[in-house]
């Protein structure tokens, strides 16, 4: 069995349109949180060593200043939003609602891609040793992963399987709940 996933292209599952429209929506709220919040940024270590070494980057966006760590060279944003402007941004900015929204309309094409299989292998394993699995989708969005786990999973024959999302964009929860809720086979509880 493989234990590497293979990663899909931004493209994969949107059209280049929808990609753009993503892509120019986050700029535009990473300015608006950067100016809302910008004060109130909180300087970190590395978010992949730990280390508190690095250097200055160019800013990204001529606003948000980068560093890049001197022990594992990773790129990340320092000084970095804090949880208030991070919960402004996955409820209020409009990307995440745009983003919500089109991969909610993504659910009845769904294509089973190797995330999906690479998941669902396990799943398969669990199964032959117990009677029941719970999966958990932290940061799940609209649900449609979930929706095409549930789906490969429900056609493949394994059907006692309980289906959980969290994600802490409101706007993405309620999306999931209205739409994939009743659809999911097991059952689906998705909570922020």
């Amino acid at each position: 069995m493989n234990t590497n996933p293979t990663y899909t292209d931004f493209y994969t599952y949107r059209s280049k349109e929808n990609a753009l429209l993503i892509f120019q929506q986050r700029l535009k709220d990473a300015k608006i949180v950067f100016e809302k919040f910008h004060e109130s940024f909180m300087q970190r270590n590395c978010p992949i060593c730990g280390s508190n070494e690095f250097s200055s980057l160019p800013k990204f966006l001529g606003y948000y200043e980068m560093s890049l760590c001197a022990i594992c060279h990773s790129e990340y944003v320092n000084p970095a939003p804090n949880p208030q402007a991070l919960s402004f941004y996955y409820n209020h900015c409009e990307n995440n609602k745009t983003y919500a929204l089109l991969n909610s309309k993504q659910k009845a094409s769904a294509k089973i891609d190797s995330r999906v299989n690479f998941i669902a292998e396990y799943i398969e394993k669990i199964l032959q040793k117990q009677d029941c699995c719970n999966i958990l989708e932290i940061g799940c969005n609209s649900g449609v992963f979930i929706y095409a786990l549930s789906e490969y999973l429900q056609q493949i024959g394994k059907k006692n399987v309980n289906y959980y999302g969290i994600d802490i964009d409101e706007n993405a929860i309620t999306l999931a709940q209205d739409s994939l809720k009743e659809q999911i086979g097991g059952g689906a509880i998705f909570k922020r």
